[in-house]
């Protein structure tokens, strides 16, 4: 699970060489230089799919980086998701050529590994970024995103509305399944409580919420199983008091 107060820069790029590389000596150093936690998807060691993975970590970084070198699918794709809920994205590439006609507008990092001094010029772009992204966020995300991002928060707010009724839903329903755990409800038991309850409620006149309390101690029922039994037991007697 994501701290919602931890800084991370999810990084966006292809793997393998020179990638690789590129990573570890150029992006995770100027992303922790300003105390950020560095992360791509090949670093999530979790059982969970790593779609959701991805998706977690976008979600929830303050800040992405986009290498759209090469256009590799899977980071155009994971672009495309951070763009969409309005998060302030760093994009590189290492030609301006193969850029999208759509992205050509933004501001883009570019790079050319023909130049002796291309990995610290590199390193020290993203470290500013980063810096200009901290000073001003709302300038670094494109304004038409933005007009939707009320919309995403009202959603995750409903969302975690939602998640916090189903989490209270389910408590009720395993407590309600520890009770029941502790005597396993048998036709035989079942039986034996309709009669116990009729007896009580016919010959000693007790009060159906005596009852039931009764049912809950004596049986191990929880209230549910109690109120079913007595009213089945009630209902079953008077049948019978009018079929004779």
């Amino acid at each position: 699970m994501i701290k919602s107060n931890e800084n991370i820069c999810f990084v966006m790029m292809p793997f393998g060489s020179p990638f690789d590389s590129y990573y570890e000596q150029i992006y995770k150093p100027a992303i922790e230089n300003l105390n950020f936690n560095s992360k791509r998807a090949d670093s999530l060691f979790r059982p969970s799919p790593i779609i959701k993975d991805i998706w977690e970590y976008i979600n929830h970084s303050k800040i992405l980086l986009a290498d759209i070198t090469g256009l590799n699918p899977n980071v155009m794709y994971e672009l495309g998701l951070a763009h969409a809920i309005a998060k302030p994205v760093i994009i590189i590439s290492d030609t301006i050529e193969n850029v999208p006609f759509d992205l050509r507008f933004l501001r883009i990092l570019i790079y050319d590994t023909k130049n002796p001094t291309w990995a610290l010029d590199l390193k020290n772009s993203i470290t500013k970024s980063i810096e200009e992204i901290l000073e001003s966020p709302t300038d670094s995300i494109l304004p038409v995103f933005m007009k939707i991002k009320p919309q995403i928060e009202e959603t995750n707010q409903i969302s975690a509305e939602l998640l916090e009724l189903k989490q209270l839903v389910m408590s009720q329903i395993n407590n309600g399944e520890q009770i029941n755990s502790k005597r396993k409800i048998t036709s035989e038991l079942f039986v034996e409580a309709s009669k116990d309850a009729s007896y009580l409620y016919f010959t000693d006149g007790w009060d159906m919420t005596d009852i039931k309390n009764h049912l809950v101690e004596k049986y191990g029922f929880n209230s549910y199983t109690a109120d079913d039994v007595l009213h089945k037991a009630i209902s079953r007697t008077f049948t019978n008091t009018r079929n004779i």
